[in-house]
C-alpha cells in the first residue's frame, strides 16, 4: 500500500510561449496528470496557463526539469 502524503505540493512553472506551453500540456497527458488549461478570449483564444491537480510523490518527478520560481 502506498502512503499519500497528506499535503500535496504546489508547482508553478512558467514558459516561454504559447507552442512550448502546449508541449508541456502534451507531456501532462502522457504522465496522466491531470490539468486545467486557461486561455484569453481577448489574444484569439491564446493558451496562456495551465495549472495541474496536486501532484504527490512520483508525479513531482516531472517538474524536476522546470528552474524554480525564485521570486523577487
Amino acid at each position: 500500500m502506498t502512503c499519500i502524503p497528506t499535503h500535496p505540493y504546489v508547482i508553478v512553472c512558467a514558459s516561454k510561449s504559447e507552442p512550448a506551453l502546449t508541449k508541456v500540456a502534451s507531456s501532462l497527458k502522457l504522465k496522466n496528470i491531470r490539468f486545467k488549461e486557461f486561455r484569453e478570449p481577448d489574444i484569439g483564444n491564446q493558451l496562456t496557463a495551465i495549472a495541474t491537480e496536486p501532484v504527490y510523490g512520483e508525479q513531482r518527478e516531472f517538474f524536476k526539469k522546470y528552474q524554480l520560481w525564485r521570486g523577487k
